[in-house]
């Protein structure tokens, strides 16, 4: 059942019903009773989430430990995925200034 991070405490569904209801989040005990049972929740749920139990998004995730197998996938894969993005961002500035009209008669 989703807690409450702040107090540690479990929200019964229609109590965190409610509040998703009151964030602006149009959804039922049984809805929430399906985001507990999902393998992923979007965006705007997990904004509302945050915003309906008072906490920061990241709180809403579990801490990653070092050393642990997956955990150190993750990390390689943002890495290798940061240094593409910096090299397709300097492949396109090289190309692009590089085009006739930028250069220097």
């Amino acid at each position: 059942m989703p807690g409450d991070p702040q107090s540690g405490r479990s929200l019964g569904f229609p109590l965190l019903a409610t509040k998703l209801q009151i964030a602006g989040f149009d959804i039922s005990r049984i809805g929430v009773s399906k985001i507990k049972r999902a393998s992923y929740v979007d965006d705007k749920t997990l904004v509302y989430l945050a915003e309906a139990l008072e906490a920061q998004v990241q709180e809403l995730f579990s801490t990653r430990l070092p050393g642990n197998r997956i955990y150190d996938l993750i990390e390689n894969l943002e890495t290798m995925l940061f240094r593409y993005a910096r090299l397709r961002t300097a492949t396109h500035a090289l190309l692009y200034y590089s085009l006739p009209i930028f250069q220097k008669c």
